[in-house]
């Protein structure tokens, strides 16, 4: 209920609405499923591929709700590189020669314009920034995809999206 103004508005604007969720819990999982459900018109961007949700549900959730994008970061860096930040836990998607996965990249290629490439760099104390590094990763993560796919996923859906957005 407390998402409801800012849900309205983003369909009133197109603005897109990111949101940070892990869909660990079937609750939370409703929950956004009822959003996207009762604002049709809202363009919401799933934070890291839902933290931890697998290829099949994020599937899902594309197939059924078209309203729906998600963005790579955190889920795009090289396999155990932010592990320290994440209790152990690895939550990149790509395999041990960070390439797209079979299970993601079908998921991918039926929802091609439905991904983003993101970074969600923060400093944690001393200054630490690793654009470069996920670049470079992402980069060799998408090579093997079609030029479209790489070129939608790199920059050409985010650009759709925000051109959408009314003043």
């Amino acid at each position: 209920p407390a998402m409801r103004a800012i849900y309205q508005a983003a369909s009133d604007t197109g603005a897109p609405i990111s949101l940070h969720i892990d869909l660990v819990r079937p609750e939370t999982v409703a929950a956004l499923e009822a959003g996207l459900k009762a604002y049709p018109n809202m363009k919401l961007v799933l934070a890291h591929l839902g933290w931890t949700a697998d290829a099949a549900l994020i599937g899902r959730l594309l197939d059924t709700y078209p309203n729906l994008y998600t963005d790579v970061s955190i889920r795009f860096d090289a396999p155990g590189s932010l592990a320290w930040r994440n209790n152990g836990l690895d939550l990149s998607i790509l395999d041990k020669d960070e390439h797209v996965p079979a299970d993601w990249l079908a998921v991918m290629k039926r929802h091609p314009d439905r991904f983003l490439f993101a970074t969600d760099i923060n400093s944690f104390g001393p200054r630490y920034t690793i654009e470069e590094d996920l670049v470079k990763t992402a980069r060799k993560a998408l090579a093997p995809l079609p030029r479209p796919l790489q070129e939608a996923i790199g920059h050409g859906n985010a650009e759709k999206l925000l051109s959408g957005c009314k003043a």
